[in-house]
């Protein structure tokens, strides 16, 4: 009954009712609604257009009994004849969330048999009108149905195939629609590309085109449910449908950003290919779109499918690339390189389809490589030996064959003929002629390797151990890991027993074990028994980590082995490798070398994830402690230099300390890293920042003051703070940012710790600075007078007035808008000091600025109000002409506040009606200007009485007694006319019943007015 009563409000019929026939019309209402909030509102706008009583109770009974019932009538037939509204209902009903009223109206703009989005005005909330509410914009500006039921009703309606487009026409309509919007949005051209669209360009072009989000990421899921889609076979899109269309790579690129977050890996890589498979029919092969929307569906279903099937797409977008797009574009190259890189992992023991792409994209990459970088160069020599191995492994000697003899002539060119290389190739050719044509030449070979004895180390050349690594590696291919396993094992145990005899000191087969060892390590990852390779790696380390020797060559392999350390995540381990070999270099003066550089980057890199791996706790481990004492050894060395390196280690061993709370150690650390950046401070000498690492000995400043906040040491962070703020000022331009980033630091220390005097002394010193280098009058010199006059006025320490005053001066007359602040502010201090002289004139500033400009600022009504009530006193009691007021300026100042509440604030609103009165007042103070009192009160009264503000009863007496006394003095002085006179009389005798009601017949005021 509440909610039908509330409802009811502007019904005229209900409120002609008395309060007994309304409750029981309630009562019946709530009756027969039998608790259905949405029957009860549908009732309640039926019966509101009703007149009168008997009216209303006719339509009551007319009212329909179901929900059902009572939803056909509120749906009107006239209603459907207007396309839009049909279309509108039609759309709401198959969209996959409410669409906003933007993006409905560019729906409904699009002309689908132009195929263009038109121009046409389309008054949407006349739509919603026709549709009796039903289906309306909520508070959020979605379009939503009025309730569940209704939805339901028109799906009935559409399962009918009545008034409203069926389901899947409903579905293809919209489709084209959101094809026809995009392809106008992205008209413009855009290139290929191999990343998805940049979020910030996909933001961009969604902010400044509504419906396209929804359609990117929509269009799909509405074709599939249209009559356009076949689950199997050629789709047979007729060419108006075709037309429809994006053929920008935009779409696939808006594709692939939105879909990725979109849908779940079960849902996105059906979606990608429908696309694909659509835009393969429409456009064909050799068109942009359609190989953009290959090269999306190759890089999401490598990431989230297997590599098998990423690898067609990768071959085909190739082969697409091919011909769309100029000779050996980077493009083509990169995604065939993709595609090797994807089967690389792969075994192939006999031809398939892959095998034959493979062999494909080989070529192809070899014939762009020999044009590009020449037929000897690396990259050429490298696929010609991986396209050579490829067909060993699938037993086709011929072609190997003929792979490695080209690579042989190729070598022989650019090393040599009896190169290592060279001498490499001739044995795998060796190898494969003797496979083709004599297998128990491979036996012989098989057999030298175990018959080498101590007394036989010659043999054991590097072509030699090459070729029967090489043999290890075929059995491997072929699955045959036992012997495999057999080969490695043997290899190495025989090299390393030559290695520990009293009478070889051989470094290279030292090095060739080595070899062996890295060899048979990788051959247990690869096999998934990471914990015999992890072992293998601690026993070589066991082994060599206190043998010394001067070979260049064997700390090489040391470092292999140190980033196997890394790969397996013996992370303590492989530092200490890397520490081995680069003091090594060090020691031979070729710590400059791109070895030594190498190695020293990957010891700051395992320091780096080692420091991140354990800073996501703040529990300390043992690992964690000889992480830390590496870095410790790493810069404590006298001979430690700094580097943009060593720096990233020094920046995650910090935020591990301080993700610990390890709070002695990081400033320990801190302190160091800036001494060998040279940067002087609190910790000597003069203040200035070191030419070289400014921007990072800044970082590592500031990150030494928090440590100190944090560990409670507040006067040593507040001393680094200041050094470095000394030391920016003397090395950095004025207009430097980084000056403003350490200002900002000092000024929120200062505030927390409410060191008012000490902030203010901060910003003085910088305003005597900008003065100096910036002159008296720009724009940061007031915006610093502006702060300091607001912390002075507000926490004391200094005379605001002065920096206000000296904005005002600064600027004059040329930008009010820049010095009206200020003026607001000395209006409000001298008036609190009561200096009067000073406070009218910039009142008088003020009140021209209110009375010229009102529409320029945003005043609100206390402001005006109050600006008032100080102008007029300090014009009442501090007049210049002696103390004695001008009464006619007065008038005038009072008559421009009127005008001024009612022109901003409204004619009916409170300020206004104060104002009036205000003015009234002003004329009753003087002879002369009482009888325009009159009218002025009269018009108060007149307002007061149609306006729907509250004027308490005090105020309106206040209001009748001055215009009663003002009635009197015009009739005395006989300037009244004969309407005058009647109305005083009137007022009068209004005034008599209220006084005679307040005071009585016998009192004083009661009879001055008889």
């Amino acid at each position: 009954q509440h909610i039908a009563k509330h409802k009811l409000r502007d019904c005229v019929a209900y409120h002609k009712k008395n309060d007994t026939d309304r409750q029981k019309f309630l009562e019946q209402l709530a009756k027969k609604a039998k608790g259905s909030f949405l029957w009860l509102l549908l009732a309640v706008n039926d019966l509101k257009p009703s007149k009168s009583p008997e009216d209303l109770d006719k339509n009551f009974g007319n009212l329909k009994e179901t929900l059902d019932e009572i939803i056909k009538h509120c749906v009107k037939d006239e209603s459907f004849a207007d396309s839009d509204v049909k279309h509108m209902i039609s759309f709401m009903m198959v969209t996959e969330r409410p669409l906003s009223v933007d993006e409905l109206y560019d729906v409904l703009q699009v002309d689908l048999q132009k195929k263009t989005n038109t121009r046409r005005e389309i008054d949407l909330k006349s739509k919603f009108a026709k549709t009796s509410g039903l289906l309306r914009p909520d508070n959020a500006g979605l379009v939503k149905f009025l309730h569940p039921a209704i939805r339901e009703y028109f799906i009935a309606l559409q399962i009918k195939g009545e008034r409203l487009l069926p389901h899947k026409e409903a579905h293809t309509d919209l489709t084209l629609r959101l094809l026809v919007y995009s392809k106008g949005c992205l008209s413009k051209p855009h290139d290929v590309s191999l990343e998805p669209l940049p979020q910030v360009d996909v933001e961009r072009l969604f902010t400044e085109h509504d419906l396209l989000e929804y359609a990117v990421r929509n269009w799909t899921t509405h074709f599939r449910q249209s009559t356009l889609y076949k689950p199997t076979g050629t789709l047979a899109l007729s060419n108006d449908v075709k037309a429809t269309f994006p053929a920008s790579p935009l779409m696939p690129l808006l594709e692939w950003t939105c879909w990725d977050a979109q849908f779940p890996t079960t849902e996105l890589l059906p979606v990608h290919e429908l696309a694909l498979r659509i835009r393969s029919e429409v456009f064909q092969d050799k068109h942009v779109s359609t190989l953009q929307t290959f090269i999306t569906c190759a890089y999401v279903f490598h990431m989230y499918s297997s590599p098998d099937i990423a690898a067609h797409y990768f071959v085909r977008a190739s082969r697409i690339c091919q011909h769309v797009l100029p000779k050996h574009n980077r493009i083509t190259v990169t995604l065939t390189e993709t595609f090797l890189t994807i089967t690389d992992s792969m075994t192939f023991t006999s031809r398939t389809e892959l095998v034959t792409f493979r062999e494909e994209m080989l070529k192809f990459i070899i014939t762009a490589y020999k044009e590009t970088h020449g037929e000897t160069s690396d990259v050429v020599i490298r696929f010609t030996k991986t396209l050579a191995e490829m067909y060993v492994s699938i037993h086709e000697e011929d072609h190997a064959a003929a792979c490695w003899k080209e690579l042989r002539t190729v070598i022989v060119k650019k090393y040599g003929e009896g190169s290592d290389f060279e001498r490499e190739i001739s044995g795998k050719l060796m190898v494969v002629l003797k496979a083709d044509h004599d297998h128990g030449g491979i036996e012989q070979y098989h057999y030298d390797i175990f018959s080498v004895g101590e007394d036989s180390a010659t043999v054991w050349n590097l072509a030699r151990i090459q070729m029967f690594l090489k043999l290890a590696q075929g059995c491997e291919h072929r699955k045959e890991f036992y012997e495999a396993e057999e080969l490695y094992v043997t290899m190495w145990t025989r090299l390393l027993s030559l290695c520990r005899s009293e009478h070889s000191h051989n470094v290279e087969t030292r090095i060739s074990m080595l070899q062996v060892a890295v060899e048979y390590v990788h051959f247990l990852t690869r096999q998934q028994r990471k914990e015999e390779a992890k072992n293998m790696l601690i026993v070589l380390w066991t082994e060599h980590k206190h043998f010394g020797c001067e070979s260049e060559t064997f700390y090489q392999q040391l470092m292999i082995i140190g980033k196997l350390m890394r790969s397996l995540e013996l992370h303590n381990l492989s530092i200490s490798v890397f520490e081995r070999v680069s003091s090594f270099f060090k020691a031979v003066g070729k710590h400059e070398s791109s070895y030594a550089r190498e190695c020293e980057d990957t010891m700051i890199k395992v320091i780096q994830e080692t420091s991140e791996k354990h800073s996501s706790s703040s529990s300390r481990s043992e690992s964690t402690d000889e992480m830390q004492s590496v870095v410790r050894r790493m810069f404590s060395s006298s001979t430690t230099t700094l580097s943009h390196e060593t720096i990233k280690v020094a920046r995650s061993a910090v935020h591990m300390h301080m993700k610990q709370e390890n709070w002695s150690e990081a400033i320990s650390l801190l302190t160091r890293t800036l001494d060998l950046m040279h940067f002087t401070g609190s910790w000597g000498g003069g203040v200035c920042l070191p030419n070289d690492y400014a921007d990072e000995s800044i970082e590592f400043a500031l990150e030494l003051g928090k440590c100190y906040t944090r560990s409670k040491r507040h006067s040593e962070s507040l001393a680094v703070y200041l050094q470095l703020w000394q030391a920016v000022r003397s090395s950095c331009s004025i207009d430097d940012k980084r000056r403003t980033i350490i200002l900002d630091v000092i000024v929120q220390n200062y505030t927390e710790h409410k060191r008012w005097r000490a902030l203010v002394e901060l910003h003085k010193d910088l305003l005597l600075e900008y003065r100096r280098y910036l002159g008296k009058s720009h724009e940061r010199i007031i915006g610093l007078l502006y702060f300091l006059g607001d912390l002075t006025l507000e926490h004391g320490h200094g005379y605001p007035e002065d920096y206000y005053r000296e904005i005002v001066e600064i600027i004059g007359t040329s930008n009010y808008k820049l010095s009206f602040k200020a003026y607001k502010r000395l209006s409000q201090i001298y008036y609190d000091e009561s200096n009067w002289v000073e406070l009218r004139i910039v009142c008088d500033v003020l009140w021209n600025l209110l009375t010229t400009q009102t529409k320029e600022y945003d005043y609100d009504e206390n402001y005006v109000e109050l600006l008032y009530i100080r102008y007029a006193y300090v014009l009442k009691h501090h007049n210049r002409n002696n103390g004695k007021a001008d009464h006619k300026l007065l008038v005038l100042v009072a008559q421009q506040y009127r005008d001024i509440c009612i022109t901003k604030f409204g004619t009916s609103s409170s300020v206004a009606i104060r104002a009036r009165i205000e003015h009234a007042s002003v004329l009753m103070e003087d002879e002369s200007t009482k009888v325009e009192a009159v009218a002025a009160y009269e018009e108060i009264i007149t307002t007061t009485k149609n306006s729907k503000t509250v004027i308490d009863e005090k105020t309106m007496l206040m209001v009748k007694s001055r215009m009663t006394e003002a009635y009197v003095h015009v009739h005395r002085k006989g300037i009244s006319s004969a309407e005058t006179t009647e109305k005083a009389i009137t007022v009068l005798q209004e005034r008599l019943q209220q006084l005679k009601s307040i005071h009585g017949c016998a009192h004083s005021e009661t009879l001055s007015i008889l």
